[in-house]
């Protein structure tokens, strides 16, 4: 189900009559693509959080939510992998959210086509969206999204749960 902005307007509503009720505040982070609710949390948030999206996408969020709100970015990557391995990794976790319309129209909206778009995703798409290759070379996409103005960028290795992921969590650490 996707939520929509009235949805999601009437919702912030009823926190804030809880809150006025009981007193005190909570921190608001939104997770929002569209740009009518990334507004929203410009308008009534602290945050957004992002997920598979480019740093292109994360400079416009953040000129839109200004420079004082918090911004988190999901990157996914694949460490240690040859392209067209990492590439058949982040393919198979990707295939469901190539089923989503609110995904793809995020991701239209990000510039890609409908071959992009169509499974199993275009090399194109793959490549923007999951950093892959050494820790190094991970790191650096990491940087883009904080370059691009990212508050903060929470790693998601793809791939099965096993000694080489964590190994590769491992090698991204500072």
């Amino acid at each position: 189900m996707t939520l929509s902005l009235p949805f999601l307007r009437d919702y912030l509503d009823g926190i804030d009559a809880t809150l006025a009720r009981r007193g005190g505040t909570v921190p608001r982070v939104l997770g929002a693509y569209s740009p009518g609710i990334t507004r929203l949390a410009a308008e009534r948030a602290d945050g957004l959080i992002t997920f598979l999206v480019t740093p292109e996408h994360t400079r416009w969020a953040r000129e839109t939510i200004g420079p004082d709100l918090f911004l988190s970015v999901v990157q996914w990557a694949v460490v240690g992998r040859d392209r067209a391995t990492a590439r058949d990794v982040a393919r198979r976790r990707l295939a469901y959210y190539l089923t989503l319309p609110h995904q793809i129209a995020k991701l239209t909206r990000l510039g890609f086509t409908e071959s992009d778009l169509a499974p199993p995703g275009s090399d194109r798409l793959i490549d923007a969206l999951v950093a892959c290759g050494t820790p190094e070379q991970v790191r650096q996409a990491l940087r883009e999204q904080y370059d691009a103005g990212a508050t903060q960028v929470a790693v998601s290795l793809v791939g099965p749960l096993d000694e080489g992921k964590l190994d590769a969590y491992r090698a991204l650490a500072p």
